[in-house]
Protein backbone atom coordinates (compact mmCIF):
# COMPACT_ATOMS: atom_id res chain seq x y z
CA UNK A 1 0.00 0.00 0.00
CA UNK A 2 2.80 2.25 0.78
CA UNK A 3 3.92 2.21 -3.01
CA UNK A 4 0.66 3.86 -3.85
CA UNK A 5 0.61 6.72 -1.15
CA UNK A 6 1.43 10.51 -2.43
CA UNK A 7 0.72 12.50 0.32
CA UNK A 8 -1.65 13.54 2.95
CA UNK A 9 -5.45 14.97 2.88
CA UNK A 10 -7.91 16.12 5.12
CA UNK A 11 -11.76 16.32 5.57
CA UNK A 12 -13.10 19.79 4.28
CA UNK A 13 -12.01 22.48 6.02
CA UNK A 14 -10.04 20.70 8.37
CA UNK A 15 -6.50 21.72 9.30
CA UNK A 16 -5.31 18.76 10.18
CA UNK A 17 -4.07 16.02 7.06
CA UNK A 18 -5.10 12.44 8.83
CA UNK A 19 -6.10 10.51 5.40
CA UNK A 20 -3.86 9.50 2.78
CA UNK A 21 -4.10 10.67 -0.27
CA UNK A 22 -3.80 7.62 -2.95
CA UNK A 23 -2.62 7.27 -6.54
CA UNK A 24 -1.22 4.66 -9.14
CA UNK A 25 1.94 5.80 -10.50
CA UNK A 26 1.31 3.02 -13.68
CA UNK A 27 -0.23 0.96 -15.70
CA UNK A 28 -3.73 1.31 -17.05
CA UNK A 29 -4.77 3.69 -13.68
CA UNK A 30 -2.05 5.67 -14.18
CA UNK A 31 -2.10 9.27 -12.63
CA UNK A 32 -5.46 8.38 -10.98
CA UNK A 33 -6.02 9.53 -7.87
CA UNK A 34 -8.19 9.06 -4.51
CA UNK A 35 -8.62 12.00 -2.15
CA UNK A 36 -9.22 9.95 0.94
CA UNK A 37 -9.40 6.45 1.24
CA UNK A 38 -10.61 4.56 4.28
CA UNK A 39 -10.87 1.01 5.88
CA UNK A 40 -14.15 0.31 4.59
CA UNK A 41 -13.56 1.32 1.08
CA UNK A 42 -10.88 -1.74 1.20
CA UNK A 43 -13.34 -3.75 2.45
CA UNK A 44 -16.87 -2.97 0.84
CA UNK A 45 -15.30 -1.68 -2.45
CA UNK A 46 -12.16 -4.14 -2.85
CA UNK A 47 -13.01 -8.16 -1.49
CA UNK A 48 -16.88 -7.63 -1.53
CA UNK A 49 -16.77 -6.81 -4.88
CA UNK A 50 -14.77 -9.31 -5.94
CA UNK A 51 -11.73 -6.54 -6.81
CA UNK A 52 -8.25 -6.97 -5.69
CA UNK A 53 -6.46 -4.98 -7.91
CA UNK A 54 -5.66 -1.80 -5.83
CA UNK A 55 -4.85 0.59 -8.81
CA UNK A 56 -8.75 -0.35 -9.89
CA UNK A 57 -9.82 0.13 -6.35
CA UNK A 58 -8.37 3.41 -5.94
CA UNK A 59 -10.02 4.08 -9.28
CA UNK A 60 -13.60 3.28 -8.87
CA UNK A 61 -13.30 5.16 -4.88
CA UNK A 62 -12.18 7.98 -6.86
CA UNK A 63 -15.49 7.77 -9.10
CA UNK A 64 -18.05 7.10 -6.60
CA UNK A 65 -16.45 10.39 -4.51
CA UNK A 66 -17.25 12.37 -7.61
CA UNK A 67 -20.11 11.06 -8.03
CA UNK A 68 -20.68 12.28 -4.24
CA UNK A 69 -21.77 9.09 -2.99
CA UNK A 70 -20.71 7.04 -0.03
CA UNK A 71 -17.87 4.46 -0.74
CA UNK A 72 -19.11 1.99 2.07
CA UNK A 73 -22.65 2.24 1.39
CA UNK A 74 -22.10 2.34 -2.17
CA UNK A 75 -19.88 -1.04 -1.86
CA UNK A 76 -22.66 -2.73 0.21
CA UNK A 77 -25.23 -1.90 -2.29
CA UNK A 78 -23.68 -3.08 -5.46
CA UNK A 79 -22.43 -6.31 -3.71
CA UNK A 80 -26.23 -7.40 -3.00
CA UNK A 81 -27.01 -6.27 -6.33
CA UNK A 82 -24.40 -8.75 -7.87
CA UNK A 83 -25.27 -11.38 -5.17
CA UNK A 84 -28.81 -11.06 -6.26
CA UNK A 85 -28.01 -11.42 -10.16
CA UNK A 86 -25.77 -14.40 -9.48
CA UNK A 87 -28.65 -15.82 -7.78
CA UNK A 88 -31.28 -15.07 -10.25
CA UNK A 89 -33.13 -13.02 -7.97
CA UNK A 90 -32.84 -10.17 -10.21
CA UNK A 91 -31.75 -10.27 -14.30
CA UNK A 92 -33.43 -10.53 -17.52
CA UNK A 93 -36.65 -8.33 -16.14
CA UNK A 94 -33.92 -5.53 -15.63
CA UNK A 95 -32.21 -4.47 -18.51
CA UNK A 96 -29.07 -2.76 -16.29
CA UNK A 97 -28.47 -6.09 -14.57
CA UNK A 98 -26.49 -8.10 -16.96
CA UNK A 99 -23.10 -6.24 -16.02
CA UNK A 100 -23.59 -7.72 -12.46
CA UNK A 101 -21.87 -10.61 -12.98
CA UNK A 102 -18.35 -10.35 -11.96
CA UNK A 103 -15.13 -7.41 -10.30
CA UNK A 104 -14.24 -4.08 -11.67
CA UNK A 105 -11.69 -5.18 -13.29
CA UNK A 106 -10.03 -7.60 -15.32
CA UNK A 107 -7.36 -8.52 -13.07
CA UNK A 108 -9.81 -9.82 -10.20
CA UNK A 109 -11.78 -12.45 -12.47
CA UNK A 110 -10.48 -16.13 -11.95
Amino acid sequence: MQKYKKGQTACYRCPVGLYPEMGSHGGKYAGEKSGKLEFGHYTNMGPLLGLFDFPALIRITHLTNRMGLDCVQFGWNLAMAMECFQRDIIGARIPAASGLNGGMSRSSRT
